[in-house]
C-alpha cells in the first residue's frame, strides 16, 4: 500500500514539471514578425456607377448627370432616367427601350385617318358601311387603307354608289344627278275615295283632280274604298304628262 502511494506522488511530481516546461517554452518562444498589412488602393466611384457592372477603364464614362430630384437626366436632355441606374449596363438598356414605349401611343394615332363625305344635296342621306346613316356631311375615324362602301341618295336625285379607299385623311366629294321626271295627271269617283300611288297615300284637298310629278318610269295608282279596290299601271316618261282621264272604282 506505502509503495502505491509512493508511485502515484512520483506520478504527480513527473506530471507537474512537464506542464511546467510546456509553459516555460511557450513564453520565451520567439514571435515571427508579421507581414505589413498592405492596404489595396481602390479608385472612388460616382454615385450613381454600380462597381459590378462598370468596366475598370474610363472607356465608357457615365453621359447622365443629376437632376434635381435625385434622379439621372439624359445627356441628350430627353428626360430623366430611373435613380441610380445611369452609367450602368441596364440604365443604358432602359435608356433605350424607353423611347420606344414613348412612340407606341403615337403609332397607334397615325394607324387611324378621318373620312369625310361632303354630299350634294347637302340634305342627302350618306351610308357608310360598318358606321350607320345620317343626313348630310359625314367624318368618321377609320383605320388606314380601309376600303368603305359609301351609299348616297336623296329624293328626286339617282342613288350613287363609291367606294373610297382611305390611305390618308381625306374629304370624298358625292354629287348626285337629278332624277328626271314626268307628270301623272287624272280624277278618281269616288270622290271620297282613298287614292295612292306607289303605295304612298296622297292628298287629294277636297278633290277629285290628282296632277303630280314622278320619277321617269313605270309606277301605279290605287283607289280603294272599303273592301272596294282598283288598281292601275302607268308609265311615265322625261317631261311628259301622263293622263289616265279617269279611275273609277268598281263596286265588289
Amino acid at each position: 500500500m506505502a509503495v502505491l502511494i509512493v508511485f502515484n506522488l512520483l506520478l504527480l511530481t513527473a506530471v507537474g514539471f512537464l506542464l511546467y516546461r510546456l509553459g516555460l517554452s511557450e513564453e520565451v518562444r520567439p514571435e515571427k514578425p508579421r507581414a505589413a498589412a498592405v492596404t489595396p488602393k481602390v479608385r472612388a466611384l460616382p454615385a450613381s456607377v454600380d462597381p459590378l457592372d462598370s468596366p475598370p477603364t474610363d472607356a465608357r464614362r457615365d453621359t447622365s448627370t443629376q437632376g434635381d430630384d435625385g434622379g439621372a437626366t439624359r445627356a441628350d436632355g430627353s428626360g430623366p432616367t430611373e435613380p441610380g441606374l445611369a452609367g450602368t449596363a441596364f440604365g443604358a438598356a432602359l435608356a433605350r427601350l424607353t423611347p420606344v414605349a414613348e412612340k407606341e401611343p403615337q403609332t397607334r394615332a397615325r394607324d387611324r385617318v378621318r373620312l369625310t363625305i361632303l354630299p350634294s344635296p347637302v340634305d342627302a342621306s350618306v351610308s357608310i358601311k360598318g358606321h350607320g346613316t345620317a343626313r348630310g356631311q359625314r367624318s368618321v375615324s377609320v383605320s388606314r387603307g380601309s376600303l368603305l362602301r359609301v351609299t348616297v341618295a336623296a329624293r328626286g336625285h339617282e342613288t350613287k354608289l363609291v367606294r373610297v379607299r382611305a390611305d390618308s385623311d381625306k374629304t370624298q366629294r358625292v354629287t348626285l344627278t337629278s332624277q328626271a321626271t314626268g307628270w301623272v295627271t287624272f280624277r278618281f269617283f269616288p270622290a271620297n275615295a282613298r287614292v295612292t300611288i306607289d303605295g304612298r297615300g296622297i292628298t287629294t284637298a277636297q278633290s277629285n283632280l290628282v296632277k303630280k310629278r314622278l320619277p321617269v318610269g313605270q309606277h301605279s295608282v290605287t283607289v280603294s274604298r272599303g273592301a272596294a279596290r282598283r288598281t292601275v299601271r302607268f308609265r311615265v316618261d322625261a317631261e311628259q304628262t301622263t293622263n289616265l282621264k279617269t279611275v273609277r272604282l268598281r263596286k265588289p
